[in-house]
């Protein structure tokens, strides 16, 4: 355990730092339109799964690396949606 944090310690900030997220989370429910909604919720889906992959304790760099990739992946289509709803420059 790289972190030098204990199990119960490692789980109570990863579940802590995403519930900082709810906030968010319900805001775009509420504002954003269903395209980017959805890509959101699947952005979610992805914070979740590397979520728990640090709460059992997994090295990122190594058995976590296809979840870390999908999660940026899922992060930057959000983000191209939202710039596009906005009509935004979606390369900038």
């Amino acid at each position: 355990m790289a972190s030098g944090l204990s199990d119960e310690e490692r789980g109570h900030r990863a579940y802590a730092v995403y519930a900082a997220c709810y906030a968010a989370r319900y805001e775009l429910a509420v504002l954003a339109p269903q395209p980017v909604l959805a890509l959101a919720k699947d952005f979610d889906r992805c914070a979740r799964d590397l979520r728990d992959l640090i709460i059992e304790g997994a090295d990122i760099q190594t058995r976590g690396r296809a979840s870390m990739q999908k999660y940026l992946d899922a992060l930057a289509l959000v983000h191209t949606a939202m710039r596009a709803d906005l009509g935004s420059d979606v390369d900038g």
